[in-house]
């Protein structure tokens, strides 16, 4: 299976895709913790007041990566700001304190990292399957992008390479006064590099507009020699 890392430096954004042996408590419940009060009464009684709950922890155990994703791994560990996206699902939050490696079959090159990431975000029900009213995707696959470090491209839904969802469908109206909204950058099939998000994603007149360039590790599509990437638009509610 796959999943996105994604990690803030600087302003700038990173992603980059990671093959897992194991993926447990984000897309189904493996543990939780409640946030809860429990009242204790003169009378004796006992009444529990809770309001929500956190996934604690999810557990990411990758496939051993080759080595310039293990130093995306760790630029990702250390940062302050990072989060997972996995199908319809994204996790922003704190990891564990060490990331350590375990040699399989005592070769240095098999390197597989197990990592437990704390989500910070509350939920009140548990997403399944479908995207929730709690949190939702939508997204555009294979989209063309030649901005540069020193001069970012600007991507805005509804027009350009994002005039329509990968559905066909218009995107939907968005508010960032109901919602958090994180545009999650991945390379879309053929090509590999990293995609990079530069500053904060925004909303103007009911759309989610943003700057990316393409960063590190290139290879282009061999086909054509250009560069494409999937867009992914995440909205939990605030």
């Amino acid at each position: 299976m796959e999943i996105t890392l994604s990690y803030e430096l600087s302003g700038t954004t990173y992603s980059q895709v990671f093959d897992l042996l194991a993926l447990r408590g984000m897309d189904e419940p493996d543990a939780v913790a409640r946030h809860a009060i429990v009242h204790e009464y003169l009378s004796g009684a006992i009444e529990e007041q809770i309001d929500g709950f956190f996934k604690r922890p999810i557990v990411l155990a990758f496939e051993p990566p080759p080595i310039s994703r293990r130093r995306f791994l760790a630029n990702w560990f250390v940062a302050p700001r990072k989060w997972v996206s996995y199908g319809d699902y994204l996790s922003e939050g704190a990891t564990n304190n060490n990331l350590i490696s375990e040699w399989l079959e005592d070769c240095e090159l098999e390197r597989a990292f197990e990592v437990e990431l704390f989500d910070e975000h509350k939920y009140y029900a548990w997403q399944d399957a479908a995207p929730s009213e709690v949190e939702l995707m939508y997204c555009k696959l294979e989209v063309e992008i030649t901005g540069e470090p020193d001069s970012p491209q600007t991507f805005t839904t509804g027009s350009g390479g994002l005039a329509m969802m990968e559905t066909g469908d218009a995107w939907p109206s968005f508010s960032d006064t109901t919602h958090v909204h994180t545009v999650v950058l991945t390379p879309a099939k053929k090509s590999d590099f990293v995609p990079a998000l530069f500053n904060k994603p925004s909303v103007v007149g009911g759309n989610v507009t943003f700057q990316a360039f393409i960063s590190a590790a290139r290879a282009p599509n061999p086909d054509d020699g250009k560069y494409y990437m999937d867009v992914k638009i995440f909205l939990q509610e605030k």
